[in-house]
């Protein structure tokens, strides 16, 4: 049980600047997404891209859909944690 409060945990939280966090300021993503892409100059598929690098579904964002979000996250990190498993053994193992 205690790893499954540690999962849902680093899904919910993501390091954010302080900038960043001003940006957002407590608003639901439908409302500071557009404000973070406008601060950060780029087209719509770059912000697009940039959202996924951080395994983020942007159409959840985007329609405040926090269920779906979470749930997509930790299947994502989780199949990133499957992935890499191999390349972590190997790396310990010598």
């Amino acid at each position: 049980m205690v790893a499954g409060v540690r999962l849902k945990f680093s899904i919910e939280k993501t390091s954010l600047s302080g900038r960043t966090n001003r940006i957002v300021g407590g608003e639901a993503p439908s409302k500071y997404l557009v404000r973070l892409q406008k601060h950060a100059g780029v087209s719509d598929e770059e912000f697009q891209d940039i959202l996924k690098s951080h395994v983020l579904s942007p159409e959840f964002l985007y329609a405040d859909d926090f269920v779906s979000f979470f749930d997509g996250r930790k299947a994502r990190i989780l199949q990133r944690i499957e992935k890499a498993k191999p390349i972590i053994l190997t790396f310990f193992s010598g």
